[in-house]
């Protein structure tokens, strides 16, 4: 009797280890969710604030990253030119410059476009095209400041 009543137990005892997990979880049925508010499924007493209009959200995070920006960073600007003759070269501290006869659609910092020293490779691309009396076929210059101030050489092109 004693092997009896010990089997007989053992199906109550290991009652809760065979139950499946998903009956220890309370299921919304089916037609439940039909029948609830937007901010109900996420619960709480704000969750219906976030859950009426979730693109203000992100407009309002994009609004006051822009704002962020620095105003040089903001007015940064590249420029494509083609066609430019060269009428003068010089250097000015550790910089070189270049002055068209067809000025800048920009407005540059005294109609020139500056080169920095660490670019001798455009500045030697201008001083070929002045010599041999070639037209640049591309200018492509930033003006990282805005208009009206320093334009910054970034790539040279001799046409044939």
């Amino acid at each position: 009797m004693h092997l009896l009543a010990k089997a007989q137990a053992l199906p109550a005892a290991t009652q809760d280890l065979h139950r499946k997990p998903k009956d220890d979880i309370e299921m919304p049925r089916r037609n439940d969710l039909k029948h609830r508010r937007p901010g109900e499924l996420l619960g709480g007493r704000h969750a219906r604030r976030h859950s009426r209009h979730p693109g203000v959200l992100a407009v309002g995070w994009f609004v006051v990253l822009a704002g962020l920006v620095p105003p040089s960073v903001a007015q940064s600007t590249y420029f494509v030119e083609t066609g430019k003759t060269i009428v003068r070269l010089g250097a000015q501290g550790r910089n070189y410059y270049a002055g068209f006869a067809e000025p800048p659609s920009q407005n540059c910092l005294y109609g020139n476009i500056y080169i920095a020293s660490d670019n001798k490779g455009l500045y030697v691309q201008l001083l070929a095209a002045k010599l041999s009396n070639k037209r640049l076929s591309r200018v492509d210059y930033s003006q990282p400041a805005g208009a009206g101030t320093q334009c910054n050489a970034e790539l040279v092109e001799i046409a044939d």
